[in-house]
């Protein structure tokens, strides 16, 4: 290599991390990149932990070790929380999608995403988890919504809903 070479090569790599992030460095680039770099990666999962440990091989000769947390699959990372399953389980006996989004939404819950409760992602987890809708032609005409028990009794929805947490049955029809 001649000194000339030498000296260009060394000012690339002076100036790399503004070459690597430019947006004309593609991505078929950095794989060249990487690949005239590294001669291989091997890494192992301690089963225990869930701690990954890579050790690169340089072409050069050396070797780096790095360890981390195994990432979560979105599978798991973004699961509903059985606490909210139960309830839209609960709940889809006698209400629609809409209704049971706006009681997941008062109570303060978010999907496993941080979203609000809508009509559609209720359906949508209620189809995950196999749970059927309301059959609306045959409910139990002795049990009231919420909005129907407050009529009834004359109550605040707060102080039955103060109630219904305490597992106290406010009302029995018959």
């Amino acid at each position: 290599m001649s000194e000339a070479d030498r000296q260009m090569i060394m000012a690339l790599g002076r100036h790399f991390r503004a070459l690597w992030f430019s947006d004309e460095c593609s991505m078929a680039l950095k794989k060249k990149i990487i690949r005239i770099l590294i001669r291989e990666i091997m890494v192992s999962l301690d089963d225990d932990t869930q701690d990954l440990t890579f050790i690169i091989h340089w072409q050069g000769g050396c070797h780096t070790t790095m360890s981390m947390k195994k990432p979560l699959s979105g599978a798991i990372k973004y699961k509903t929380p059985e606490q909210d399953v139960d309830l839209i389980r609960n709940l889809s006996v006698r209400y629609d999608d809409g209704e049971i989004a706006r009681v997941l939404s008062k109570l303060g819950r978010t999907t496993a995403r941080g979203k609000r409760w809508n009509q559609t992602r209720v359906a949508y987890t209620r189809k995950q988890y196999g749970i059927p809708a309301a059959d609306k032609a045959h409910l139990d005409p002795h049990i009231l919504s919420l909005g129907q028990a407050v009529k009834y009794t004359g109550v605040s929805d707060t102080t039955l809903m103060k109630l219904i947490t305490q597992n106290r049955h406010v009302v029995e029809i018959k």
